[in-house]
C-alpha cells in the first residue's frame, strides 16, 4: 500500500489484479494498455510507460491464490503498447476476434520526403489501411481541421483511413465495426491485387 494524497491506495500492479476478478477481459486488456503504454519523442503525445510487460508478467508469477490471477494472466497475454484509450483497445480486441490480423498501434505513415505525418490509432501496412478511433475532443472546430489536413496527406501517401467514433460503436456494435474494418481491407486488397 501506498499513500496518495494521504489516503492508502494499492499499487497500479495490484489495482489490476484485484479488479481481474470482477471485470470482463477487454477492460483488463484496457488497464494492462493502459499500465504499458508509452510514446516515443517525435509523437505528438510523448509518453513513458509505468511499466514493462514482463514487469507485470513477473509480478503476476510471483502471486498465488488471488482470485484475479487467471483472469489478468489471460489478459496479459492480449496486452499491446500504444492503445490510449480504452476504445482504441476495445476496438483492436474486436478486430483480432473477427479473425483478421493484429493491427499495428500508432505505426508512423511518412510523406515522400520521410516527413512523419500521421500516427494512426491503428495501421494494417501492407494494405495501406488506418484506422481511427475519434473521441470526444475531435468534434471541436480547431481539432477537425487538424484531421482534415491530416486526411489530405495521408490520402495524397495512397493510404486509406477509416475512422470510428463512438456514434458508430452505439450503432453496430464493436464486432459490426470489426466487420466493416474487414471490409475495408478486402476492398484495399483486391485494389492491391489488381494493380500489381
Amino acid at each position: 500500500m501506498a499513500l496518495q494524497n494521504g489516503i492508502r491506495v494499492t499499487s497500479p500492479l495490484r489495482t489490476l489484479l484485484d479488479l481481474a476478478s470482477v471485470l470482463q477481459r477487454d477492460d483488463i486488456v484496457a488497464m494492462g494498455d493502459y499500465l504499458v503504454c508509452e510514446h516515443p519523442e517525435g509523437f505528438p503525445a510523448p509518453r513513458n510507460a509505468l511499466y514493462r510487460v514482463d514487469q507485470i508478467a513477473n509480478y503476476l508469477e510471483a502471486k498465488r491464490r488471488v482470485r484475479g490471477l487467471p483472469g489478468a494472466k489471460r489478459a496479459l497475454e492480449l496486452v499491446q503498447v500504444g492503445a490510449d484509450s480504452v476504445p482504441e483497445t476495445k476496438l483492436r480486441l474486436a478486430i483480432v476476434d473477427a479473425g483478421l490480423p493484429e493491427p499495428v498501434l500508432n505505426y508512423v505513415i511518412r510523406d515522400s520526403f520521410g516527413r512523419a505525418i500521421a500516427w494512426p490509432d491503428q495501421a494494417f501496412v501492407e494494405a495501406r489501411l488506418a484506422v481511427q478511433y475519434d473521441r470526444e475532443h475531435h468534434r471541436t472546430a480547431e481539432q477537425q481541421a487538424s484531421d482534415n489536413w491530416r486526411n489530405r496527406l495521408v490520402a495524397d501517401e495512397d493510404w486509406d483511413q477509416l475512422i470510428v467514433s463512438n456514434t458508430d460503436v452505439r450503432r453496430r456494435g464493436w464486432d459490426g465495426v470489426a466487420r466493416l474494418v474487414g471490409q475495408r481491407l478486402s476492398r484495399r486488397r483486391h485494389r492491391a491485387d489488381l494493380s500489381a
